[in-house]
């Protein structure tokens, strides 16, 4: 059988085991890391750095500057996609018909690559591109 049975008790029995999981051992990895290793919380570092940027002295035409390439970029993503959907070029062959038919060998142009490509370290994105 390819799929797995997901019936209504084995989902609540998931979602439990799951809960009690994060439960039993987030207290312990915030104890250790937190505590002990005096790590910065990332949510409340991160509403630091937003509200220190946002009050210095350009850091509003910063804000700006970053709110207008966001949208820039969300229309660009928005454009391909239709693009994408009304010519289907969901599966791009990447190293020819020969090679796609034989091994499956495909991409995608998928804009989400590209902006998790630009939120990681250049060595990360350099080791998954060869590596893959």
């Amino acid at each position: 059988a390819d799929a797995y049975d997901l019936t209504w008790g084995r989902c609540v029995g998931w979602c439990v085991s799951l809960a009690l999981f994060g439960f039993f051992v987030a207290i312990p990895l915030r104890k250790k890391l937190v505590v002990d290793y005096q790590l910065l919380f990332p949510s409340g570092t991160a509403a630091a750095h937003l509200i220190q940027n946002l009050n210095a002295p350009d850091g509003a035409a910063s804000a700006l500057a970053q709110w207008t390439r966001l949208r820039r970029y969300l229309g660009l993503s928005f454009t391909w996609s239709a693009f994408k959907w009304a010519f289907t070029l969901e599966r791009w062959p990447l190293f020819g018909m020969a090679a796609f038919e034989r091994y499956g060998w495909e991409t995608g142009f998928h804009a989400g690559y590209v902006g998790t490509g630009l939120i990681m370290p250049l060595q990360v994105s350099l080791s998954m591109l060869l590596g893959a």
